[in-house]
């Protein structure tokens, strides 16, 4: 009977030390649970980029529209300080007739050498792109890559433009694309046309045979000088609304 007894109480030992050893186990994690993957990184998303032609807003100034006055000033102080006024003339922020309403060029100088129609961008980052390709690459970061469109073609729209304003022949004019910040990199090999902030007035130097005769320079200049083509508030208004109208048709 006393066998029995010891029997008994050895059994109900070991169900009680399984139990707290059950017990213990579920309350330590297992290598499983305990070991948890780290949470990747979100992406941030990028706000979008300002538009070229859009944005203008009635009541006050976009960035879009405060980055290309920075831009236009930019390129206007290095015309007037570096080029000889005897020789070029310089005229900005002009609106005038084009086929599908207006457009606005930037920056023009009128010289015996040619007339350069300047088309400034107020970038920062890396630049890529082609001559030949409908849309170039503003890189700020790996995150911020945007698409805007190919300035050689846009600039080549703005010289057909005014070469039917003044009535010259397209020969005469030279097209100068210029990115202007000062933290600017262009990436990609771009025509001798596309230049930094550094090196555009060089550029324009460069061009040194004599093609507008005197005649033709007066009739440029008198026609420039027009308080019509001016690029007042207003217009400006008016100019990006036709703009918007033509982008909603495509």
């Amino acid at each position: 009977m006393e066998k029995l007894a010891y029997a008994l109480v050895f059994i109900a030992l070991i169900f009680a030390v399984l139990n707290i050893l059950t017990n213990q186990d579920k309350d330590e994690p297992s290598p499983r649970t305990a070991r948890r993957k780290k949470p990747r990184p979100v992406e941030p998303r990028p706000a979008e980029p300002p538009a070229e032609t859009g944005g203008i807003n009635t009541n006050s100034k976009s960035m879009a529209e405060k980055k290309g006055d920075v831009g236009e000033q930019i390129v206007k102080v290095a015309v007037l300080s570096k080029l000889d006024a005897a020789q070029y003339r310089h005229f900005s922020n002009l609106i005038i007739p084009a086929p599908n309403g207006t457009t606005q060029i930037d920056n023009i100088v009128v010289s015996p050498f040619g007339v350069f129609v300047i088309e400034a961008k107020y970038f920062q980052g890396w630049i890529f792109g082609g001559a030949k390709q409908e849309k170039w690459t503003h890189t700020l970061s790996r995150f911020e890559k945007y698409a805007f469109p190919n300035p050689i073609r846009q600039n080549y729209g703005h010289i057909k433009a005014l070469a039917r304003l003044l009535r010259q022949p397209e020969s005469r004019f030279h097209s100068v694309v210029v990115f202007t910040h000062r933290n600017c990199q262009l990436k990609t090999e771009l025509p001798a046309n596309v230049c930094l902030q550094h090196n555009f007035i060089e550029y324009i130097q460069g061009f040194t045979k004599n093609i507008v005769d005197d005649a033709a320079l007066a009739r440029i200049h008198s026609v420039l000088q027009q308080p019509e083509w001016q690029a007042t508030e207003d217009k400006k208004a008016a100019h990006v609304e036709r703009l918007k109208a033509i982008q909603r048709l495509n």
